[in-house]
């Protein structure tokens, strides 16, 4: 299958070679400064100067061929961590073959299927890049992918026969915990870190060739009064999983259980197969939009690390409201999920076990519009929150601000992060 899918992409080429196409091309530069409110240190830098150049190619061969590019290239100038430098990820690069009522694609394709914000129960496949958690985009693998429609019915189908795995923060990334403690997935006992703490990133293990042979689909109905989609996935897992790989401590207390953990630490990320299934439901009424899904996943059980079955849920309200300057968007969801407890090193997901979200959307003029979302959690009474703010100062050229506010006790996840404010000064342009 692997040959295969380098023949038809080698084919596209030399099939876009030899004919004349209609083709665009453009660009979007982007230059960002962020700052975390945590010192550097030689380890790591609460610092990062980011330049993320990504051409758009779109060639139209005819009324059924056409070929898409858009590879994103990410240069890091301040980051310590060496991995993290420089960055090459191809997004949706595929070569598209359309017939009346459906599309054939080969190539690297971003399978994003629309949900509800801040968790989205349908966000089953793609793999993302974490070096950012707060900030994780999708990480495109190369396949092909079959859309149908007729009617108020689509369905979408996806092959990938080699999925690429998540790109997890490296050993000198600020965001593995620096001070406090791990936060783990357990009540029995908790991990107390050192200060100047270092990590260590050991290879990976797959289990049961996860990333191999991957495939997923979605049902879609769509009407007046309702929308439907039902999505299946069965291979690599999307919720990265991290061990704590042969950890030594120091026992500080009994009753509670406290340890202290010995620098470095050792993480081992663990590969493995799961079978997932999600649903949603969209209500249009009078204006609002009521959304209720969610999902289950079910790992294959084939190692003692693996973890257990899960599921999610969300109910969301969202309203447009039309103001003189533009529409303005509110929404309001709450999300829980059932997870197990078995020790790994919690990631930003666990927040969502039980939480309250709200967002606005909101012009406030004609070239500046600002986007405001917080996050609360109903079991730790811990918060995020974030805002950003762009305009337009050219035709071509956009500025973004942006400021994170983490809160809460040590005894949460976004507690340890308490330290990680942060404010964003970006500039994007269009060519």
């Amino acid at each position: 299958m692997k040959t295969l899918l380098l023949l038809s992409l080698s084919s596209v080429f030399l099939f876009t070679g030899t004919i004349r196409a209609e083709t665009k091309v453009d660009a979007t530069v982007g230059i960002q400064f962020k700052k975390l409110s945590i010192e550097s240190s030689p380890t790591w830098s609460g610092e990062s100067a980011t330049m993320i150049i990504q051409p758009n190619l779109k060639s139209r061969f005819s009324s059924r061929h056409s070929l898409r590019m858009s590879p994103s290239f990410r240069i890091d100038s301040l980051t310590k961590e060496e991995t993290e430098k420089y960055q090459l990820t191809w997004n949706d690069t595929y070569f598209d073959l359309k017939s009346a009522k459906a599309s054939l694609r080969f190539g690297f394709q971003n399978i994003v299927w629309e949900g509800t914000d801040f968790s989205n129960p349908l966000d089953l496949i793609m793999q993302k890049n974490l070096a950012d958690p707060l900030e994780g985009s999708p990480l495109s693998s190369p396949g092909f992918g079959y859309l149908y429609e007729t009617g108020p019915l689509q369905f979408d189908f996806y092959f990938i026969p080699e999925m690429i795995p998540s790109r997890l923060p490296g050993a000198k990334n600020p965001w593995w915990p620096r001070s406090k403690r791990l936060f783990l997935e357990t009540e029995k006992y908790s991990l107390v870190v050192p200060k100047s703490l270092e990590y260590e990133i050991s290879p990976a293990v797959e289990i049961n060739h996860a990333r191999s042979n991957n495939w997923g689909g979605r049902l879609q109905f769509k009407s007046e009064t309702l929308d439907m989609s039902i999505a299946l996935f069965s291979g690599l897992s999307n919720a990265p999983y991290i061990d704590l790989d042969l950890l030594q401590t120091t026992l500080v207390s009994i009753n509670p259980n406290v340890l202290l953990v010995t620098s470095p630490v050792k993480l081992r990320p663990l590969y493995f197969r799961s079978q997932s299934v999600g649903a949603l439901f969209v209500i249009p009424f009078k204006g609002n939009l009521f959304k209720v899904g969610g999902n289950s996943i079910q790992p294959q059980q084939d190692h003692p690390s693996v973890p257990g079955s899960s599921t999610s849920q969300v109910l969301a309200w969202e309203k447009n409201f039309d103001l003189r300057r533009g529409p303005l968007t509110s929404i309001i969801q709450y999300h829980q999920s059932q997870t197990p407890q078995n020790g790994q090193l919690a990631n930003f997901q666990s927040i969502f076990t039980r939480a309250a979200t709200a967002g606005i959307r909101m012009p406030l003029s004609e070239d500046t519009n600002v986007v405001i979302g917080f996050i609360y959690d109903l079991i730790g009474y811990s918060s995020l929150s974030k805002a950003e703010l762009t305009t337009r100062v050219t035709e071509g050229y956009e500025v973004g601000f942006g400021a994170t506010n983490i809160h809460g006790s040590t005894e949460t996840l976004l507690g340890i992060y308490d330290s990680y404010d942060s404010f964003m000064l970006r500039l994007t342009g269009y060519f």
